[in-house]
C-alpha cells in the first residue's frame, strides 16, 4: 500500500507540472475546481472508514447480504443527492461560470461528474479495505494517478486543452 500510495501520489503531483502549460488563468481555474472537489471529499472520506469497518465485521452470509443492501442503499441515496445538487449547479452554470471566472462551462460540468465519483469511490475503497483486498485498493490508487497524468499529457500537449480538459482528465482517472 505504501508503494501504491507513493506511485499514485507522484503521478497526481506530476499532473500539475503538465497542467501549468495551459496558461495561468486556465491553470488557476483548474486548481480552484480541484480544490472544490477536495472539499467535497472531506465528508465523503468518512464513508471509507464506515464501510471498511462494516466489511471487516462480516462473518456470515446474512451479514454479507446486509452489507450489500446497505451499500446499494447508500449508493442510491448519494446518487439522488448528487442528482439534485448537480441539477442545481447545471441550472445555474452561467452565473456560476461568471462568478468563478470559468471560460469554458464544460469544466464545471466535469466537476459535477467528479462530485459523484468523489462520493462513491470511498465506499468501494472501504469495502476493499474491510475485506483485506489490498491489491485492488492499491491498484485503485495507482490507476487514478497514472491515468489522470496520461490523459492530462494527451489533452494538454496533443489537443491543446485548458481547464475543462484538465477536469476531464480527473474524471477519466477516477473511472
Amino acid at each position: 500500500m505504501v508503494i501504491a500510495t507513493f506511485a499514485g501520489g507522484l503521478c497526481m503531483a506530476l499532473v500539475h507540472t503538465v497542467a501549468r502549460k495551459m496558461g495561468s488563468q486556465e491553470y488557476s481555474t483548474f486548481v480552484s475546481l480541484l480544490r472544490l472537489t477536495i472539499i467535497l471529499g472531506v465528508p465523503a472520506s468518512a464513508l471509507q472508514t464506515i464501510f471498511a469497518r462494516q466489511a471487516a465485521a462480516v462473518t456470515n452470509d446474512g451479514q454479507e447480504e446486509q452489507l450489500r443492501a446497505t451499500t446499494r442503499a447508500i449508493l442510491a441515496w448519494t446518487f439522488l443527492v448528487w442528482l439534485l445538487c448537480g441539477g442545481a449547479v447545471l441550472a445555474a452554470s452561467r452565473p456560476l461560470s461568471r462568478l468563478l471566472m470559468i471560460s469554458n462551462p464544460a469544466a464545471l460540468y466535469f466537476t459535477v461528474l467528479i462530485a459523484l465519483t468523489t462520493l462513491w469511490i470511498p465506499i468501494w475503497k472501504g469495502l476493499l479495505q474491510g475485506k483485506h483486498l489490498f491489491g485492488g485498493l492499491g491498484w485503485l490508487q495507482i490507476s487514478d494517478g497514472v491515468v489522470r497524468f496520461s490523459v492530462m499529457l494527451l489533452i494538454i500537449f496533443v489537443l491543446g486543452g485548458k481547464a475543462a480538459g484538465g477536469m476531464l482528465a480527473v474524471v477519466v482517472g477516477q473511472l
